[in-house]
Order: C-alpha cells, then sequence, then structure tokens
C-alpha cells in the first residue's frame, strides 16, 4: 500500500472525519485531503508518524526501496491507543 493509502486506510479505521484528524494535527483540513489521496508527494516519516498519532493507528514500512524510503505502508489500529482527538 502506498503512503496515501495508508494515510487514507488509518483515517477510516479511526472512524474520524478528515476534519477531526486536521484540527488533531495542527493542519488545515484541505492538507489532509492531499496527503490521502495522493495529490501531495510523498509525505515524511515525521509527517506519516502525526497521522499514526491523530489516528490512533499504526503505520509502519513493509518495503523500502534502495534510496532507504517506504515504498509499502502496513496499517492496523492500535487497540491500546486513542485517536488524539479523542484524549482531549
Amino acid at each position: 500500500m502506498k503512503a496515501c493509502e495508508a494515510i487514507a486506510a488509518a483515517i477510516e479505521l479511526s472512524g474520524l472525519s478528515r476534519a477531526q484528524v486536521a484540527d488533531a494535527m495542527g493542519l488545515p483540513r484541505p492538507a489532509v485531503s492531499h496527503y490521502a489521496n495522493g495529490a501531495r508527494p510523498s509525505p515524511s516519516v515525521d509527517t506519516i508518524a502525526r497521522f499514526a498519532e491523530a489516528t490512533g493507528c499504526l503505520i509502519v514500512p513493509s518495503a523500502t526501496s534502495g534510496d532507504g524510503h517506504a515504498d509499502c505502508w502496513v496499517v492496523r489500529r492500535d487497540k491500546v491507543r486513542q485517536p488524539k482527538s479523542a484524549r482531549r
């Protein structure tokens, strides 16, 4: 799964709206949509970690390319953590 697909899957698994995720991350809603639909270039590992924190999902690389960047991502719901927006 590509990074944008992993982000979209994490949002869907969290049960949160993109607006709620954007609020939890301190981003404008269009930025979250652009990451989720692939309109933005590959997000940094830090950005993916922020999506994981905001959604309460675990997003991990499953394969890397020769340049060290992750090509494939795996997403699963982290049953231990609540999404960041639910912790307020």
